[in-house]
């Protein structure tokens, strides 16, 4: 059987009004017996205190109580009965004799405080005995009709009946309500979910934010939608740039290898030919490279190997090692400053971080030119600068320099066997080591690379 839909906002309404319906019910049955205690109290007092002033008021001679030509009850609104002690007759009296009867007056009763129900009424009684000489003379009866609580009560309860109802209309009208304008950003939430569940990507809550559970679960929404629209569009851009960037070699591979099969050819124009091809598979092979290393980075599945390096002894051999490429073009390098220097990371990684940025120094560097390298301790970072004085980069490229596949000259970057992955490469590798690269530069001037890494010591995610 299908599950039948019950809406969450008629879930909480229902649960309100329960609550609120056992709230009011607690709350009338106290407010019920309470009255009713408080009523019959005042009563109770009223009985004693009356009782008492007849008492003293009576003529008491010789031990024998002697009665007065008007009774005690003359006059009064007073409900009461004078018995002799101990053979128990009436002596005065304007109580009905089945309140008496009920009562039943004796030594264990006597000031006790008793409700007694007749046919019509109900009565509060109350006993008290008459004393002289530490002798029992008598026995006084007072007797109030409880009239007065009878009407508080049915008034009362007609107030509840009345009352319970109408709170529950007004609480399940105004429960719906509630419900409905706390939950509309959930409705929304699931409007703009269906839509992007359709590929609309752009689709936002835009709601205003409050500091609620909904405002921050509306907030967290809109950030998790911008986090994958921004992955969807750079997996969308990536896999474009690469597919354009694999066009070029394919078609360069597969013209060679056709002109080559479409007529007889010189061994030298053959092994020509070949050396386009290889040279070709080789910066496939290296775009390739690069891609994967990316992904597997993209997809944190690049394990890094950590541990304490020298990272003086680090640079010196990474510039030992392109020292002579960098005569072979007339340009010199040199690190002027190399302070002792400690960090903790993959010794791989950091090589090849600090081998792209010194080769690119050194591609982009006319003859003649000079590249210099500062190594220096900056509290818990070490501060790698790497400085040339070559062609720079303008203001409108600088921004874009890290993004895959942007070159800023496209054709040097091919003909220096570049993919535009490289300075990509490079600040994963900074950032995945809690570090940044940042870059200064001026065109027809030079650029400054400048590579913060955490210390040894310095924790980091």
């Amino acid at each position: 059987m299908k599950n039948l839909y019950f809406p969450i906002k008629f879930k909480l309404t229902l649960w309100y009004v329960l609550l609120l319906l056992i709230v009011i019910l607690i709350f009338s049955i106290t407010i019920y017996f309470s009255l009713q205690k408080m009523i019959i109290n005042n009563e109770d007092i009223l009985l004693n205190t009356q009782i008492k002033q007849t008492i003293s008021s009576l003529d008491i001679e010789n031990g024998v109580i002697k009665l007065s030509e008007e009774p005690f009850y003359y006059n009064s609104s007073i409900y009461g009965a004078l018995l002799s002690y101990p053979d128990m007759k009436i002596l005065e009296s304007n109580l009905p004799k089945d309140i008496i009867n009920k009562y039943s007056p004796d030594l264990k009763t006597i000031g006790q405080y008793k409700t007694i129900y007749t046919s019509k009424e109900k009565w509060r009684v109350y006993s008290s005995s008459i004393y002289s000489n530490n002798k029992i003379l008598g026995i006084l009866i007072f007797a109030q009709p409880l009239n007065f609580l009878d009407i508080a009560m049915k008034n009362l309860s007609v107030i509840i009946y009345i009352m319970i109802p109408l709170i529950i209309i007004v609480a399940v009208v105004g429960g719906i309500l509630i419900s409905n304008y706390v939950l509309k950003p959930i409705d929304r939430m699931t409007k703009v979910a269906r839509e992007i569940s359709m590929g609309d990507l752009s689709k936002r809550l835009n709601l205003p934010y409050t500091n609620d559970e909904i405002g921050r679960l509306a907030q967290t929404f809109d950030i998790m939608i911008d986090k994958l629209d921004d992955s969807f569009k750079r997996q969308r851009q990536f896999t474009h740039d690469a597919s354009h960037e694999l066009r070029t070699p394919i078609a360069v591979i597969q013209s060679q290898a056709e002109l080559s099969l479409s007529s007889s050819n010189t061994v030298s124009e053959y092994t020509k030919a070949l050396s386009v091809i290889l040279e070709e598979a080789k910066y496939m092979g290296k775009l390739i490279s690069n891609m994967l290393f990316l992904a597997r980075g993209d997809n944190k599945a690049d394990n890094l190997q950590m541990e304490n390096l020298n990272l003086s002894d680090l640079i010196e051999g990474i510039v030992s090692e392109l020292k002579p490429i960098a005569e072979n073009n007339n340009i010199k390098i040199n690190i002027v400053k190399n302070e002792p220097s400690c960090i903790k990371g993959d010794q791989t990684r950091i090589t090849q971080l600090l081998y792209n940025i010194i080769e690119n120094a050194i591609k982009y560097t006319l003859p003649e030119g000079n590249i210099k390298l500062y190594i220096e301790n900056h509290d818990k970072y070490i501060k790698i600068s790497v400085q040339d004085n070559g062609i720079g980069i303008s203001k409108e490229h600088l921004p874009h320099i890290f993004e895959r596949f942007y070159r800023v000259d496209k054709a040097r970057s091919i003909k220096n066997g570049g993919s535009g992955l490289g300075l990509s490469i490079c600040q994963w590798i900074a950032l995945i080591h809690g570090g940044k690269i940042e870059v200064f530069s001026e065109e027809n001037k030079g650029s400054t690379f400048i590579i913060w890494l955490p210390s040894c010591g310095v924790t980091h995610k």
